[in-house]
């Protein structure tokens, strides 16, 4: 499994840049009209204040949170596909993606409820997607585990595939929104 959380961590990095002097806010918020049509309009000090707030209130801890669960996901899956592949008992794998797979639905899930400011154009819709995808793919995972202790290998395969589809596109839109808030800071 390919997981690249990078952008997670540059969208932490910017977030937790925002509120400095010439700054302007913090990450993942959907875009809603008005926001969709103010994508090259200068942040507002309305709009920077209620960044801070989301960043200082949860937002940059749980962006950690969930970087920490894609590592601790990231090794797990990685353990299991070893394990696989030499044959050997994967009952500790197995249990290890489980756990990871449940941290990581839990953070994403409390990451969506409590989603970046509405004033930072397409960030929210962004960073809301990717965490949707995050926690699908914490669900194909945990079935992946539960088809392999059936005995189901080619049903665990398409799980496993399609968690790291779903981790993948996650990543993308994590990426996006990192550019759309580096181009809001910038603004």
């Amino acid at each position: 499994m390919n997981l690249k959380y990078a952008s997670l961590i540059a969208l932490a990095v910017l977030a937790a840049g925002c509120g400095n002097v010439g700054s302007s806010t913090a990450a993942g918020a959907p875009p809603s009209t008005a926001s969709a049509a103010s994508a090259s309009a200068p942040a507002s000090p309305d709009c920077n204040s209620q960044a801070v707030s989301w960043r200082d209130n949860g937002g940059s801890s749980q962006l950690q949170a969930l970087g920490s669960d894609l590592s601790s996901y990231e090794k797990a899956s990685f353990a299991l596909a070893a394990g696989l592949a030499a044959g050997t008992d994967t009952s500790s794998a197995q249990s290890d993606l489980q756990s990871a797979s449940a941290s990581l639905q839990s953070d994403a899930q409390a990451v969506e409820a409590n989603l970046p400011p509405a004033c930072i154009p397409h960030v929210r819709s962004e960073y809301g997607q990717a965490m949707t995808d995050y926690s699908k793919a914490a669900a194909d995972s945990q079935n992946a585990v539960s088809e392999l202790g059936s005995g189901s290998y080619a049903v665990a395969d398409g799980d496993i595939k399609a968690a790291n589809a779903a981790v993948n596109a996650g990543n993308a839109k994590l990426t996006a929104a990192s550019k759309d808030l580096g181009t809001f800071n910038n603004s």
